[in-house]
C-alpha cells in the first residue's frame, strides 16, 4: 500500500468501528483522530505552519496499526460482498500494510485495486510486483516475501550468505577474546548471526 496510514477515511474507519467496539471505545478513537495537525519539514526544518487534517490516523502510537488493519479488512470484505458468480476474487496474505493477493486469474487480482479506491486506498505501484507460479519456470523461485525467498533452497543459500556477511563484519570482536568476554560474544553471535541464519526457524532460541 502507499502512505497507507495516510488516506484512511476517517468517516468509513469509525462506522466499521461503531459494529464492532462499544460507545466508551469509539469516543476514545475519536478523540485520538480529532484535532490532529500536520506540517512540511525539508532537511528537518519547517517550511509551513500547522495546518489541520482530517485524512488519516496519526503514526507512532499503538492503536494506529490496529485501526489500519481494520480499514483494511473492512476493504476487503465489501470488494467480496461484490463478487459476480464470474469472477472468483483472490485470496490475500497480509502483514500490516504489505498484502499479497494470490489467485489463478491475473484480471481478478487487478480488479481488487478498483475496489481498495473506493476506500481511498492506494497499491504502491513501485512495490508491486507480480509473480507467476509455473512448473517449466523456476524463477518465481527468488521472489521475496516478508524476508524470505519462495524457493526452499534459495532462501537457504541466501541466509547463508546474509549470516557469513555479519559474521565476517564482527571478525574484530571475535578474534579479540582477551577485550571482549566470551557470554558477551555468545549473545552478539545469537542475536547479529544467528537470527539471521534462523529466521522463521522453529525454536529459534535455541
Amino acid at each position: 500500500m502507499s502512505a497507507a496510514f495516510d488516506t484512511i477515511d476517517r468517516t468509513l474507519l469509525l462506522k466499521t468501528l461503531r459494529e464492532i467496539i462499544n460507545e466508551d471505545e469509539l469516543r476514545i478513537v475519536q478523540f485520538l483522530l480529532s484535532k490532529t495537525t500536520l506540517d512540511v519539514k525539508i532537511n528537518g526544518t519547517n517550511t509551513t505552519q500547522l495546518f489541520t487534517t482530517n485524512v488519516g490516523t496519526p503514526q507512532g502510537d499503538s492503536i494506529s496499526p490496529v485501526l489500519f488493519v481494520v480499514y483494511l479488512e473492512n476493504a476487503l470484505r465489501n470488494a467480496r460482498s461484490n463478487e459476480t458468480p464470474h469472477q472468483v476474487l483472490p485470496n490475500e496474505i497480509t502483514y500490516a500494510d504489505d498484502i499479497d493477493f494470490v489467485g489463478t486469474d491475473l484480471p481478478n487480482i487487478n480488479d481488487i485495486e478498483t475496489s481498495l479506491k473506493n476506500f481511498r486506498l492506494k497499491v504502491n505501484v513501485d512495490k508491486t510486483e507480480q509473480t507467476k507460479l509455473r512448473k517449466d519456470k523456476e524463477d518465481w523461485k527468488l521472489t521475496k516475501k516478508v524476508g524470505s525467498l519462495l524457493g526452499s533452497k534459495e532462501d537457504i543459500d541466501h541466509r547463508k550468505h546474509l549470516s557469513n556477511v555479519a559474521l565476517n563484519k564482527l571478525s574484530h570482536i571475535w578474534n579479540r577474546p582477551d577485550k571482549v568476554k566470551q557470554k558477551t560474544r555468545i549473545k552478539l553471535y545469537n542475536s547479529l548471526v544467528k537470527s539471521i541464519l534462523r529466521y522463521k526457524g522453529p525454536n529459534n532460541n535455541r
